[in-house]
């Protein structure tokens, strides 16, 4: 029976001042937190009295005297503190049908179903077998309130018989709104979002100030990435249910995803102060500020989201990755190893930690981290590649090849494998092996910096230096800090034999590497030194390292 215990505990929430559901991260819907004003506790005090009246009379077989006592201490719940607008279906639905019971129209058959109903929900402490509720509707007329009776007390088993009496319900009483919001649930229940988007804006057209029916629409469209919508329609959540912990966290996540990380630190921090323990506002706080490289802030919330919850391997996954993006590999290898620890299972925490011991040099262990995380996930392209690369540092480049054309296999648009590939092609010697394969990779993405620049690379080896010149320029187009191909430009140019364009462009590439502070590596001076070194053009490349990178040729 889908109601009773969360029935229970929402009106019970109702009543007081600042009880909530921590965000439970292993369920895929939302635990509904509600906070009252302060300054209602009185008021408070004495509806709870009532409610706890009407249960204890249920309990003492004054089953319609405890009804009454019930629905009179919510109504004035919902007059004082609009708590209604946050109901979802089975709580809506649970008071519709007690206000009948409550109000005399209905059948004497019909009232004394409803008060069974009451008795088998507040008698029992326990949730009754379902055999025991349906038992319940045997030689009961199939009016429109016993229908909605058994939808509501089957509500959870999600089948077609559920569906087609929703639909049925629907089709006669359209602008009810508990069989709108269930319909709608029903559609999110099952990845139908579209649809459960639908049924939400029919929902908030019968009652516009319905909160949780924008709440409920907003992570719909968070779902399907339509990330702008989503913090429109939390915002409308909260302008008719101020502190509505929920619709705030979700309007935070939909910032995070637009890379407005300021704008989602702020309504997390909305969360934390009305709900200090909804768990994941910590993580997402501790994701935010690490996105904006804010190491202190990111690693005082990230310990936060572990003391809260110590058994999370995600908590010190995104520990870890706080350090690895400070480049302190020792103390993010040990947050990624007690994140495998606690999540042996889950390739993301050996991919972490792969990274991690590949950038301290320690390759023959990420090789092994990739290789699990490809074992774990068999459709992780990423670790494939990574394994690849891996292979690539250890000089193993046939190995190399296969894992990036595993890579492509679970993903055919994988460029970076694609220049993985291609790297290993030039480093074989392989020089029109390589061409083909940039020019695979610009097939996918014509604007990619690195095969643009990278094909220059090779057909400057190919003998091709139009080619080289004219790509390098075209990979400076889309990245204007790639100083390899200004200094492949420069090179191609010599190599054509004019040697004062040659020395001009290394000047000019030179200084605005330096105004820039472009990260430059060495090349530029290893390529016209390899130039002397196979007598092509040696004077003058001798000339430009000496009077251009004043260095010893």
């Amino acid at each position: 029976m889908p109601f009773s215990c969360r029935t229970l505990l929402t009106l019970f929430a109702i009543v007081t001042v600042s009880t909530v559901f921590a965000k439970d991260r292993s369920d895929t819907t939302v635990k509904r937190s509600i906070i009252l004003p302060a300054h209602n506790y009185f008021e408070s005090v004495n509806k709870i009295r009532k409610i706890q009246e009407g249960i204890r009379a249920i309990r003492a077989d004054s089953t319609a005297y405890g009804v009454h006592l019930i629905i009179d201490g919510v109504k004035n719940a919902f007059a004082i503190s609009k708590i209604d607008r946050l109901m979802s279906y089975n709580e809506m639905e649970f008071m519709s049908l007690e206000e009948l019971i409550d109000n005399g129209k209905l059948s004497p058959r019909e009232k004394q179903l409803g008060l069974e109903v009451n008795k088998m929900i507040f008698q029992n402490r326990i949730l009754p077998a379902k055999r025991d509720v349906e038992s319940l509707f045997k030689g009961v007329p199939n009016t429109v309130f016993v229908r909605r009776m058994r939808l509501m007390m089957h509500s959870d088993d999600d089948n077609r018989q559920i569906m087609t009496l929703l639909t049925s319900l629907l089709s006669e009483q359209p602008q009810l709104l508990s069989l709108n919001i269930l319909q709608a649930e029903l559609y999110f229940r099952h990845k139908r979002y579209l649809e459960a988007i639908k049924y939400c804006n029919k929902a908030t057209e019968i009652w516009p100030a319905y909160a949780y029916a924008y709440n409920l629409k907003g992570r719909c469209e968070g779902i399907l990435e339509q990330y702008d919508q989503e913090v429109e329609d939390e915002g409308k959540a909260i302008t008719y249910f101020r502190n509505y912990p929920d619709a705030h966290y979700y309007k935070a996540s939909a910032y995070e995803s637009l890379d407005k990380y300021q704008l989602a630190i702020t309504d997390y921090r909305v969360v934390s102060q009305m709900v200090p323990d909804y768990e994941y506002t910590n993580y997402g706080l501790a994701r935010c500020y690490k996105l904006l490289d804010k190491r202190d802030s990111a690693l005082y919330y990230s310990n936060l989201y572990i003391a809260q919850d110590p058994n999370d391997g995600d908590g010190y996954d995104l520990k870890g990755d706080i350090y690895y993006n400070n480049d302190d590999y020792p103390a993010a290898l040990e947050c990624y190893s007690q994140a495998i620890k606690l999540q042996p299972e889950k390739a993301i925490n050996y991919e972490d930690r792969g990274n991690a011991y590949f950038y301290s040099k320690n390759i023959d262990t990420a090789l092994l981290d990739f290789k699990k995380a490809s074992e774990l996930d068999k459709k992780n392209s990423y670790s494939l590649k990574r394994a690849g690369d891996c292979y690539y540092e250890k000089k193993d480049y046939l190995n190399a090849i296969l894992y990036h054309q595993k890579a492509l296999k679970v993903d055919p648009k994988y460029k970076e494998a694609l220049m993985g590939i291609d790297y290993c092609y030039d480093a074989l010697g392989e020089h029109q092996l390589a061409v083909e394969i940039c020019k695979k990779a610009l097939a996918i993405d014509s604007t990619y910096s690195n095969a643009l620049g990278d094909l220059g690379w090779e057909y400057y080896c190919t003998g091709h230096f139009d080619d080289c010149i004219k790509y390098s320029y075209m990979c400076l187009k889309y990245d204007e800090t790639a100083t390899y191909a200004m200094f492949n430009i420069a090179l191609a140019t010599l190599r054509k034999g004019d040697f004062e364009a040659s020395k001009e462009l290394y000047q000019h590439f030179l200084a605005l590497s330096r105004e820039k502070n472009y990260e430059m590596t060495g090349g530029a001076v290893t390529d016209l030194r390899d130039l002397i070194k196979a007598q092509i053009e040696t004077e003058h490349a001798k000339s430009i390292i000496k009077e251009v990178f004043e260095e010893n040729p």
